[in-house]
């Protein structure tokens, strides 16, 4: 066998490591692209961490105190319902989580004129009870289910959105059909 002259092979090594060099470049390149990419994907909303069940509507008057005696100035509705923490943590949902409604026709989302009332620890694997209200909504001389249809006739679901966590709730809205004499179910002063 011929031996390589030295200048030679000074040339192949170069060679080699240049090749080696590029292809590690490349390849820690593409590592870290699309490690970026991923990165700046927007995170997908959880939907299974809280389920609501037996949803219930109701209408509630809204009582302004007057010192001895109250008047009821306006009416909407009350939604409470069951939320279940399926997780394995325990959970805070923030009375400032963004509540919203879908149409019936289109599903295109809206925001809603419900509000949650205060903010609602469930602890893992436990089910609470929650209030969505929006007890001003109509003038106090409409009857609850009017003021119901008048609202949520075209709504298909309301959907409760918990920005901090990525955290979605959503449940069809129920029928309500209101007391015979069209009064409230309950009063707030809230």
């Amino acid at each position: 066998m011929e031996p390589i002259p030295t200048n030679t092979s000074w040339k192949i090594v170069a060679l080699r490591t240049g090749v080696w060099g590029l292809g590690f470049g490349l390849g820690v390149g593409t590592i870290l692209g699309v490690s970026i990419w991923l990165m700046g994907r927007p995170k997908s909303w959880n939907t299974s961490a809280l389920t609501p069940h037996n949803i219930k509507a109701e209408g509630i008057g809204h009582a302004k105190d007057l010192g001895s005696t109250f008047d009821v100035d306006g009416i909407g509705t009350s939604f409470s319902f069951d939320l279940e923490n399926t997780t394995s943590e325990d959970i805070t949902l923030p009375k400032y989580a963004k509540v919203m409604q879908s149409d019936k026709s289109s599903g295109s989302l809206a925001d809603s004129s419900l509000l949650i009332q205060k903010e609602y620890f469930i602890p893992a694997k436990h089910t609470v009870v929650v209030t969505l209200q929006n007890a001003n909504e109509c003038v106090k001389t409409m009857r609850t289910d009017e003021c119901f249809d008048a609202i949520f006739k075209n709504i298909g679901d309301i959907v409760i959105f918990d920005q901090s966590a990525k955290r979605e709730s959503r449940f069809a809205v129920p029928s309500y059909k209101g007391r015979k004499d069209g009064a409230p179910d309950f009063i707030s002063t809230e």
